[in-house]
């Protein structure tokens, strides 16, 4: 289980997902309260998390780098200061 949540730095989290390189990802998105969409441009990944649903979602890795994101569903006072941070490294550097 992965979770994650905003910093003082209001573009940042407490700790991005950080991912191989080079390696497919089956990511699993559900939400505890509302409905979210987590998106990361860079990727042309978008998927909605509903509360008491799973989605998976393929995603293979293929570009290093730091990518950003928000939350991309109005869900609430706080929806515009919900990033998303996504870490692609060589296996090394985790």
């Amino acid at each position: 289980m992965y979770d994650s949540f905003i910093t003082d730095i209001i573009n940042s989290v407490n700790k991005p997902l950080r991912l191989f390189y080079k390696t497919p990802y089956s990511l699993l998105v559900t939400s505890a309260d509302v409905i979210h969409s987590f998106s990361i441009p860079d990727y042309r990944l978008k998927i909605d998390a509903v509360p008491g649903r799973i989605k998976c979602v393929k995603l293979f890795a293929d570009r290093l780098g730091v990518f950003k994101g928000y939350c991309t569903e109005l869900c609430g006072v706080g929806h515009r200061y919900m990033p998303i941070v996504i870490e692609v490294v060589l296996s090394k550097n985790i």
